[in-house]
């Protein structure tokens, strides 16, 4: 057990690679790494070895200014959601050579930025269209089947089996049924607490589901209106940007607000439980979330990368931070066996390994060569002073 929460703690920095400076949301399956990268488009890494991420392959359709921000893999396809573009479609079965198989537009040109997919559905959010809804069993065809529009600018969509959670920028989390994908019904909603400031505005994200827990990071805007941000107690609202579900818990990851924690055993009645808050400066703006067992994974934008141990929810605990470098910003994450991928915007896609550096056998092996040390020392001692001629009485013997 120690060995493992060792493991899940130590967050060593193995590999690195960055291909026009757009990291925006990565995929991993298998021993490949799926990077939406922006105007970039798609990019495909092998990392078989994560200390050495090979480019092997990439396609770029930008359409009307196409941009690619969000990805889901599936059955060997990429779907991406590509900005004003709309929904792309990318056959990967040979990663060195993806091809373009499937496009569909979203009304209004409005930006694609959230996407996820249940069976041959996929969901689409980004801008004030809300989820619109596309039939993919015919993947060249992708057809408009459903949409739903609650208000607000919507940023990301997870699933966990009937429910969506999408999060909203001044609207909150908003939990859909999508027992019938082409009705979407909302049947919850979960508000931010208002800002001590009518200058801030609340920013919902990104979601991420892990069994049934939900862990939410927001992010404000006009920050820099703010005359003295440091001295607003931020760990009092928050400003939701990615979701992760375990359990019976929502965790939150609220920008400046901190990570805060819910009882969603009733998804229509959360309640609070416990929050921690790491906030060194205004640029640590939490933007996704993963979770392992009893850790949960922040990407903390400029501050690099978070990790909270949640097993006791009422009093999470911060056990490690993997700092950024190279001007990157952690946006958006994937856990995949020993290893964290971070897509780290303008640095590109950082790989972090998870595995414990100092592992048991380790520390045996530096306990023995040093008890080894003390016997040889102690015996050099020993040996001195036996040759050593110490002075005292001549003791003569003489018989009767």
């Amino acid at each position: 057990m120690f060995g493992s929460a060792l493991a899940q703690t130590n967050l060593i920095n193995v590999g690195h690679v960055n291909d026009s400076k757009n990291a925006s949301q990565v995929a991993v399956v298998g021993k490949y790494a799926y990077l939406a990268n922006g105007g970039d488009g798609l990019r495909i890494y092998d990392v078989s070895d994560s200390a050495r991420p090979v480019n092997v392959g990439h396609i770029r359709n930008a359409g009307f200014h196409g941009s690619a921000m969000g990805i889901v893999i599936s059955e060997k396809r990429a779907f991406i959601a590509n900005g004003n573009d709309g929904l792309r479609i990318y056959d990967i079965s040979k990663p060195a050579k993806p091809v373009n198989i499937g496009h569909a537009p979203r009304s209004n040109l409005v930006a694609a930025i959230g996407i996820a997919i249940s069976s041959n559905y996929v969901f689409l959010v980004g801008g004030t269209e809300g989820i619109d809804v596309y039939d993919v069993s015919n993947p060249t065809a992708p057809l408009n089947v459903g949409s739903i529009n609650d208000g607000g600018h919507a940023h990301s969509i997870t699933i966990a089996g009937k429910y969506a959670y999408v999060p909203y920028n001044d609207r909150g989390l908003r939990i859909y049924d999508i027992s019938n994908p082409s009705h979407p019904t909302n049947v919850a909603l979960i508000k931010p607490t208002d800002p001590p400031s009518p200058l801030l505005l609340s920013k919902v994200r990104h979601v991420t589901i892990d069994g049934k827990r939900v862990f939410i990071a927001n992010a404000p805007t006009n920050m820099g209106v703010l005359e003295s941000p440091e001295s607003v107690d931020y760990s009092v609202f928050g400003y939701p940007r990615g979701v992760a579900i375990s359990g019976k818990y929502a965790f939150l990851a609220n920008d400046f607000g901190g990570l805060h924690i819910y009882d969603v055993s009733n998804p229509l009645k959360p309640n609070k439980l416990g929050f921690t808050n790491n906030h060194p400066s205004r640029s640590a703006v939490a933007r996704d979330v993963v979770t392992s067992g009893n850790y949960a994974y922040v990407a903390n934008f400029a501050d690099g990368i978070r990790v909270y141990d949640v097993s006791n929810p009422l009093k999470p605990i911060n056990v490690a931070h993997a700092k950024n470098v190279d001007n990157g910003f952690a946006k958006r994450l994937a856990l995949a066996g020993d290893f964290l991928y971070v897509a780290n915007g303008d640095d590109g896609l950082r790989i972090y390994s998870l595995r414990n550096p100092r592992p048991p056998y380790f520390v045996f092996v530096v306990t023995a060569l040093a008890t080894i040390v003390f016997i040889i020392i102690v015996l050099i001692f020993v040996l001195f002073l036996r040759k050593r001629r110490i002075p005292g009485e001549k003791i003569v013997q003489t018989g009767t």
